[in-house]
């Protein structure tokens, strides 16, 4: 009898400590994420990495975020699924992590900023902040979440929590600054002379990191 507490006790400090271990990367992730912003040049020249600063525009039609429903031009969203409740399983705020499902989605969007607006263009994202909880919980919502990521568990049985980038929200943006001619341009200028226009782009090998202010 002892062996097998012994044993299911060994179990959930396993479980606990993987659940650390993810936390503790997750946390690593961010510093590294806020050193990039913070030491990153301001000033904006072609083909350089640079942060930032202004003010979220959209520019196509936004995204509307899974868990809180609110439009946006990016959001992360993540479950956790933890392991039943019973004697054997840890209490609400220690319990095993079953199994974690993480959805992040952005659009192209302008930053307006006090020399200009600047396009903000990438496929991936890295965030300095930690995710908060939807508060009401929205239940219907949290079971399209989990039923969308193939999981046929109540949303009873996990947490939730969303990170929501909306128009009108300040935030820093550090990516690879690119100069190029403004569309409305017209084709008489040259590149020096004619109107321009700064983007900042991101990529697996480079994802643009963002900061809400």
């Amino acid at each position: 009898m002892y062996g097998y507490l012994t044993v299911k006790l060994a179990l959930v400090v396993i479980a606990l400590a993987s659940v650390a271990v993810r936390g503790g990367r997750a946390a690593i992730g961010r510093a590294r994420a806020r050193r990039r912003l913070r030491e990153a040049p301001t000033e904006v020249s072609d083909r350089s990495m640079v942060t930032v600063s202004g003010v979220v525009r959209a520019l196509d039609p936004p995204l509307v975020a899974p868990l809180s429903g609110t439009e946006c031009v990016l959001h992360q969203s993540r479950a956790r699924v933890y392991t039943p409740r019973g004697w054997s399983s840890l209490r609400r705020g220690g319990r095993a992590i079953e199994r974690e499902v993480v959805k992040l989605e952005l659009v192209p969007f302008v930053l307006v900023t006090e020399t200009g607006e600047v396009i903000v263009d990438g496929d991936r994202a890295e965030l300095t902040c930690r995710p908060w909880p939807i508060v009401p919980r929205k239940l219907e919502r949290e079971r399209a979440f989990l039923d969308a990521a193939g999981l046929a568990v109540h949303p009873s049985a996990a947490g939730f929590d969303e990170i929501v980038v909306a128009p009108g929200t300040r935030v820093s943006v550090h990516g690879l600054a690119t100069i190029e001619i403004a569309p409305d341009a017209g084709g008489e200028a040259g590149f020096r002379t004619a109107p321009q226009r700064v983007r900042l782009v991101g990529d697996a090998a480079h994802p643009l990191t963002i900061r809400i202010e």
